[in-house]
């Protein structure tokens, strides 16, 4: 008797294993109607314009940094050399 349990046991863990299994499978997600591409392509493109407005907003925002440290530093250069011209005399 004590091995028919062990095989019915053995059993059932097998077919609950295979159920368990065979209910992961994932079919993939379902194909969008007209309605519903129109919705996804609607926002994305929103979402599209937003992003390049504010890429535009930090790219003049560095901008205005760079040109201030490119003018800092002519300024910076500028004064070295009327300083060594002074000192040379």
């Amino acid at each position: 008797m004590a091995g028919k349990e062990k095989k019915l046991h053995l059993a059932l863990i097998f077919a609950t294993l295979g159920v368990v299994m065979s209910s992961c499978v994932d079919d993939g997600p379902l194909p969008l109607n007209q309605a519903q591409r129109e919705l996804k392509d609607s926002l994305v493109l929103k979402g599209m314009r937003e992003a390049a407005t504010e890429q535009d907003s930090i790219c003049e925002i560095q901008m205005d940094s760079l040109v201030n440290v490119f003018y800092d530093s002519l300024l910076r250069e500028r004064l070295l050399e009327i300083e060594k011209l002074r000192g040379g005399r």
